[in-house]
Order: C-alpha cells, then sequence, then structure tokens
C-alpha cells in the first residue's frame, strides 16, 4: 500500500489505482544532507583525478631517460592523454 491511498496524490491518480511517476519526491530534511554528500563526493573524485594527474606527469617526467620500445610508447600516450585533459580544461 502506497502513502496516500486513496487520495489524489502526485503519485497516484484517484480512482485509477495506477501509479503515475512523474515526479520525486524527498522529505525536505534529507535534501541537504544529499547534496551535502554529493558535494563531498564530487570533491573526492576532483581530489583523485588530480592525485592521478600528478601522478603520472611524474612518472612521464621520471622515466624520460628509458629507451626501451615499450617505456617510450607508453610515455608517449599518457603525455597526449594529459595534454589532451589539459586542453580540455580537465
Amino acid at each position: 500500500m502506497l502513502p496516500g491511498d486513496g487520495v489524489n496524490t502526485p503519485w497516484r491518480s484517484a480512482g485509477s489505482g495506477s501509479i503515475i511517476a512523474t515526479e520525486t519526491h524527498h522529505d525536505d530534511s534529507s535534501v541537504p544532507t544529499i547534496i551535502m554528500k554529493h558535494n563531498e563526493q564530487t570533491q573526492t573524485i576532483q581530489n583523485d583525478m588530480t592525485r592521478l594527474v600528478e601522478d603520472a606527469r611524474a612518472l612521464v617526467a621520471a622515466t624520460a631517460d628509458l629507451a626501451e620500445e615499450g617505456v617510450s610508447e607508453v610515455r608517449q600516450r599518457l603525455a597526449a592523454t594529459l595534454d589532451d585533459g589539459r586542453s580540455s580544461g580537465a
């Protein structure tokens, strides 16, 4: 049984018994918590990505003197990816 059964609510039309999923309802007290958690998660991802980019650049610099073909190819691809991210504002 849904809250508001027998009552015309945004998710149940009166008399039809069918559920209309046109709106999402949140307890108003939970919205700030949801937004805060989302912001914290976004900041954590941004911090992780920043560290990853910094580590990748350090790895490219640290392996600059290695001449093995495989290392050189990976360094070139990684450097290109980092440059693409920089030019796109990432």
